[in-house]
């Protein structure tokens, strides 16, 4: 897979991502990796409620979507989808609610029914089974960054402020890591 094959194309995105980078004020990172990103009603809400609708400065949700790289398509009731594309998601949610949280179910669910190659989630044990059961391949938040910093993208200071952040935490819970 190429850098320019990944910028071409669409990708699926749960919430956790795009809070996190939201709140790093990096939002606009997703839309410069890839032409449109598919998220669910679910996620959009999901995300909004933690972030706001601004986030911490950078692109917003609405920007997003207005510039038209985040697509927002609810799995449930979205006249741009078909019955049998209805169907086809309905049974994928069904067949994997068991095992995904409801944010990364419907996106991995929109993800397969598409045919798109990524799917951004931080949350590994998802990463799991969507990449057990389907073809997609979910790139977590340090993949995200790191594909990011290939192409050259400008990342702001509030990356390496989230990472000391993370080492703070980790050495005050694990002591001995210094």
């Amino acid at each position: 897979m190429t850098l320019d094959l990944i910028k071409s194309s669409t990708s699926a995105c749960d919430a956790d991502i795009m809070v996190k980078l939201a709140r790093a004020g990096e939002l606009g990172l997703l839309g410069r990796l890839q032409r449109v990103i598919l998220i669910p009603e679910k996620v959009r809400r999901e995300a909004l409620r933690k972030i706001g609708t601004k986030g911490s400065g950078g692109a917003s949700i609405g920007d997003g979507m207005k510039q038209g790289w985040l697509r927002v398509v609810d799995v449930y009731n979205s006249p741009e989808l078909t019955m049998e594309q209805h169907a086809s998601i309905q049974v994928f949610i069904n067949s994997y609610r068991d095992f995904l949280g409801p944010g990364e179910l419907e996106a991995a669910a929109l993800a397969h029914e598409f045919g798109v190659p990524l799917m951004f989630s931080d949350d590994r044990e998802a990463q799991r089974y969507i990449e057990a059961f389907t073809d997609v391949k979910v790139l977590r938040l340090h993949e995200v960054i790191t594909l990011g910093k290939m192409q050259d993208y400008p990342l702001g200071t509030p990356i390496p402020d989230l990472m000391r952040q993370a080492e703070d935490r980790l050495n005050g819970i694990l002591p001995g890591l210094d």
